[in-house]
């Protein structure tokens, strides 16, 4: 038995993978469109192009002030959340970030009893908090993930009906801690292509925490490059080695406002900022 901490990231292992999904899903599921042929795809061909685009005002701003009242409610009460790692060490010096990388699944989570008492006990203790089960503690989230925009801009990007895989609610602290985890720049390795939407759930500006991209970087000869363990979070290359590699003009800084969806392959380097003026609060569907 292997650990359950472990992941396959073979890069032509899971092309291959995909290969097969992509057909399988294309033989088998019927994807009937509510939209006009061309209307999507200058969304679809420019995520093609550089990885990344953004749609204006595509979700009604009070939906996105609801989901985000739910969740502060959740947030200050400590009930359906969970809490990220304790990185107390880390303000303190007492350890690296290299070493907590190191032995990040042992790390400790921040303690139930803690969590219970809401983020105003824990919030200078770790870089972020999650809403458990978003689909099902606040049911709002799910109509989002259903957009049929976004569902045929997905179909018109892989050319096959997509799936839904992952889903998180997340607040991002703005304490002193140090960046760590998905606040510096690395890629996802579930998939050799994948897409995410990203729905700022509060207005997001310079210094609140927005999500950064290397425009091209998920096209295949780009990430191959930086596949093994270069551009992970657990890679023994530095952050900053890795992206001298890349021109000023291919990095992307991605202010918001409620209402405003980020469509993304996340395969290309990517991370969400850490923010110092404010708590960012995010969600995120894959």
């Amino acid at each position: 038995m292997g650990n359950k901490n472990e992941q396959i990231t073979d890069y032509k292992y899971l092309k291959n993978i995909y290969r097969e999904s992509i057909k399988s899903r294309s033989d088998r599921i019927t994807y009937s469109s509510p939209w006009p042929p061309d209307e999507n795809k200058k969304y679809a061909n420019r995520i093609k192009r550089a990885g990344s685009c953004t749609l204006k005002d595509a979700v009604s701003k009070s939906k996105i002030a609801a989901i985000h009242k739910k969740s502060e409610e959740y947030f200050t009460t400590g009930n359906m959340i969970s809490a990220g790692r304790d990185l107390s060490a880390l303000a303190t010096g007492l350890v690296s970030s290299d070493q907590l990388y190191k032995d990040y699944n042992d790390w400790p989570r921040i303690n139930n009893s803690i969590i219970s008492k809401g983020v105003s006990a824990f919030r200078n203790s770790t870089d972020n908090v999650k809403i458990l089960n978003p689909f099902i503690t606040i049911p709002e989230t799910l109509e989002l993930a259903l957009n049929d925009k976004i569902i045929d801009i997905a179909h018109k990007y892989f050319g096959a009906p997509p799936s839904i895989s992952y889903v998180k609610l997340v607040k991002n602290f703005a304490n002193s801690l140090p960046c760590f985890n998905t606040q510096k720049y690395h890629i996802d390795l579930s998939s050799i292509k994948l897409l995410k939407a990203i729905f700022y759930l509060n207005d997001v500006g310079s210094g609140d925490g927005p999500h950064c991209y290397v425009l091209g970087s998920h096209k295949e000869k780009e990430k191959i490059k930086n596949w093994s363990d270069s551009a992970t979070l657990y890679g023994g290359q530095s952050e900053e080695s890795l992206l001298q590699n890349y021109t000023p003009d291919r990095f992307l800084k991605l202010f918001g406002d409620t209402g405003d969806v980020i469509l993304e392959d996340t395969t290309g380097l990517h991370k969400g900022e850490k923010p110092v003026n404010k708590d960012r609060d995010v969600l995120i569907i894959t």
